[in-house]
């Protein structure tokens, strides 16, 4: 679960939205599309970072990315 301070930094893009402290990536609708971003990671001179999360697919669910991209 995420706390309120968690939330506020992540960005939702198409139909993503927070359900509680669980974001809800897409409805049940075909053809939609959503997702949520971490606006930033200060690393600094750290080098490596650790992550867990956890994660439903509904059936027909068609998949789940998990990226890392540097700026």
């Amino acid at each position: 679960p995420l706390s309120i301070e968690d939330v506020n930094n992540f960005e939702q893009v198409g139909s993503a939205s927070i359900q509680s402290t669980c974001f809800l990536l897409t409805q049940a609708y075909k053809n939609s599309a959503g997702g949520v971003f971490y606006q930033y990671i200060p690393f600094k001179n750290r080098v490596t970072f650790s992550t867990f999360f956890g994660f439903k697919i509904s059936p027909g669910g068609e998949g789940l990315t998990f990226i890392v991209s540097a700026r």
